[in-house]
């Protein structure tokens, strides 16, 4: 059902398509229009993100020596405890046997102390030899039983580097770019990592928002964990512009805000169990923000020419009623309405539907639709 919100425009036109006139101008179009007015609501703007794998571990040996061994390839799936490079371990396995020698010799030397005390300690109760004497052979006990202990920490130490010549994947997660190949010296101080170990089962996207819209959200929902904890899943724009399969979840907002920018600091986190999401890429997040004072058309009210987007506002020009276009910028409501703003206030009158089949300072009649 249709109700005419200009009766006299209306009979005017009954009048001329009954033969009242016949001058030659155009007869107005009868078209839908609504009056724009002030709503709150949430809309998702898409925001520029980094993408960062749940781990990215830099892979530095602990150890100097050559490159012995790749044994992985750039984006090979590893998990945690695979060895991934070997380095040259002939000098630390001469090390280790050295340190291993040295351990018993010094047990040896041990057993010869303990049963030299034991026996100055016999002669001792029997008053045959004197205390200084037994001292000297308790302290050369307690000497050798630290000796024992040097080369037990020693051993410890050098099987430590050798099992460090076998670099290990230090949790699950995709190879990045190898910095290095066979024959080269890499130890603790090289400039790059062998290469980045990047944990993408769960992917964050890092973004940050105006702490203006930040603080319209802790006005809307009451607290910063309320937010965290109602806010809707979000939508990742890929960068071919198709939008991932799988939700997100904001995480977290940063307690301090960017002084120079002011933003707000946030991380959505994403299942990733496919691998398509990659360490180190970029993407949109469609985010959540609350606006108090929206005017909220149908997208059907829109139309776009040469990447600017317009919309047709009907004005009262003498007795007659004229649509013309308005620059205004769009934010997605949901599948079927936009959020606009530019030129356009409270109270004008849009035209709602058929704008593609108008021109700019056309005579039409408004009707508004009854809901």
């Amino acid at each position: 059902m249709k109700k005419l919100l200009f009766p006299a425009i209306v009979a005017m036109t009954l009048f001329a398509a009954c033969g009242g006139t016949d001058d030659g101008q155009q007869q107005p179009k009868e078209v839908n229009v609504l009056v724009a007015s002030l709503d709150s609501c949430s809309v998702f703007i898409d925001v520029p993100a980094q993408l960062k794998g749940k781990t990215d571990i830099n892979v530095i040996p602990e150890v100097e020596a050559v490159l012995d061994e790749v044994l992985v390839k750039e984006g090979d799936y590893v998990k945690k405890g695979q060895v991934m490079f070997v380095l040259a371990q002939t000098s630390y396995r001469a090390h280790l046997e050295n340190a291993r020698a040295n351990v018993k010799v010094a047990k040896a030397q041990l057993g010869n102390a303990r049963v030299k005390c034991d026996a100055k300690k016999i002669l001792f109760d029997k008053n045959i030899i004197s205390e200084n004497e037994y001292k000297v052979a308790q302290n050369d006990l307690e000497n050798a039983e630290a000796q024992v202990a040097v080369a037990e920490a020693n051993l410890m130490a050098a099987n430590y580097d050798f099992q460090h010549t076998m670099i290990r994947a230090a949790s699950n997660g995709v190879v990045g770019n190898i910095n290095y190949r066979r024959g080269s010296l890499v130890g603790p101080a090289i400039q790059k990592p062998l290469t980045v170990l990047s944990d993408n089962s769960v992917v964050y996207a890092y973004m940050s928002i105006a702490e203006q819209d930040y603080m319209e959200l802790v006005r809307s929902y009451g607290s910063r964990e309320a937010i965290l904890a109602n806010l809707p899943k979000t939508n990742l724009i890929l960068s071919d512009g198709t939008i991932y399969e799988s939700q997100g979840k904001v995480e977290t907002f940063s307690g301090v805000a960017d002084q120079g920018t002011g933003a707000i600091s946030v991380r959505v986190a994403y299942q990733n169990p496919d691998g398509i999401l990659n360490s180190g890429g970029s993407a949109n997040v469609s985010f959540p923000i609350v606006l108090d004072s929206a005017i909220i058309v149908p997208r059907s009210a829109t139309f776009e020419i040469q990447n600017k987007t317009y919309i047709y506002k009907v004005h009262k020009k003498g007795n007659d009623y004229i649509a013309e276009t308005a620059i205004v910028e769009t934010l997605r409501l949901d599948e079927q309405h936009y959020v606009i703003s530019g030129e356009v206030e409270p109270g004008d009158t849009i035209v709602t539907d058929g704008v593609r089949k108008m021109q700019n300072g056309m005579p039409v009649t408004p009707v508004i639709k009854e809901k």
